[in-house]
């Protein structure tokens, strides 16, 4: 992967871990799958809050928020679910500009460590913590399935949860893969097996 693509990983941990372990290593310790969020600035709240999130710190309650959802969504057309999603088309959607690396299991203190979902929302006890005002304090859950596929439903969100510019059901999992481009309200994310990171950053 050209340098410039991996400048654009944050926090620079996972990057690190993955060149330093096996590629089954990093399978396992990543429990297969990352979410990777787009920021405009990796030193800015959404990106702090995400990285600190993954690096297991405690995520304080800023105040830069307000209470309410606002509504503001993205203008992503449908798409079609990608083609084959591997290294190289990892490496062209990180020219765009920095994501938030985030794998996608139980964050240890999160408050909802008695199910089995990873929650996603603007509240601080969720287990992928996305503080933008477009985000709902729940918005979205991702389960595993039976041969480790990865399901995501809405949580009845106020701006939705689009997978490839569609909005999805409310509560009604949705399976979605590699390289399947994600919107929780305004913020864009894409799901990356942990696979496809390890050859990635190999390459």
């Amino acid at each position: 992967m050209k340098e410039t693509a991996v400048e654009n990983l944050w926090p620079r941990e996972i990057a690190a871990r993955a060149r330093s372990a096996t590629e089954e290593a990093f399978v396992r310790e990543m429990d297969g799958w990352l979410l990777l969020v787009r920021v405009d600035d990796p030193a800015g709240e959404t990106a702090q809050v995400l990285q600190r999130g993954v690096l297991g710190e405690r995520t304080p309650l800023t105040p830069s928020i307000g209470f309410r959802t606002t509504m503001r969504i993205g203008s992503e057309p449908p798409v079609r679910r990608p083609a084959p999603f591997g290294p190289k088309q990892l490496e062209l959607r990180l020219v765009a500009g920095p994501f938030v690396s985030i794998p996608i299991h139980k964050r240890a203190g999160s408050g909802k460590d008695f199910i089995e979902r990873v929650s996603v929302g603007r509240a601080t006890n969720n287990d992928i913590v996305i503080r933008d005002d477009s985000v709902s304090k729940v918005h979205a859950w991702f389960a595993r399935g039976d041969e480790g596929n990865m399901y995501i439903a809405d949580a009845g969100s106020r701006n939705k949860t689009l997978v490839n510019g569609v909005a999805i059901p409310l509560q009604s999992p949705e399976e979605t893969t590699s390289g399947d481009a994600i919107r929780f309200g305004a913020v864009e994310a894409f799901l990356c097996s942990a696979t496809v990171y390890w050859q990635a950053v190999h390459g």
